[in-house]
């Protein structure tokens, strides 16, 4: 969604409406067949529990579809000030490292693009 290539970022859409379309049908599939079905089956002592429930899975639901659409659509961040300071003062010692991932407090080039990281 944040990709720099326009053509990555409509392609990135494809897979988060897939998802949008997964959590649509998880909540119809409970509420509007579980849950509309089986209610008028159930008996009074069972209905408050089952009434519990439906609230429980609503509310799971609502919490986890907020934090996907929020994760999907929120910027991904960016580099601090900071770091790129201390990365600067360090322009001597930067190097292709030959120990593959991250070196904390070291700062590395990518053997793939060349970027510092």
């Amino acid at each position: 969604m944040w990709a720099r290539n326009p053509i990555i970022r409509v392609i990135s859409i494809v897979p988060v409406c897939l998802i949008i379309t997964i959590f649509g049908y998880e909540l119809y599939a409970y509420d509007g067949i579980f849950v509309f079905y089986g209610l008028g089956r159930w008996e009074e002592e069972s209905k408050t529990l089952a009434l519990l429930r439906v609230f429980a899975f609503n509310t799971a639901w609502v919490i986890a579809f907020w934090s996907y659409l929020r994760c999907s659509f929120s910027d991904p961040g960016y580099v601090p000030v900071e770091w790129l300071d201390d990365a600067d003062r360090r322009q001597g010692s930067v190097a292709a490292s030959s120990i593959f991932g991250w070196q904390p407090g070291r700062p590395t080039v990518c053997r793939k693009c060349q970027e510092r990281r």
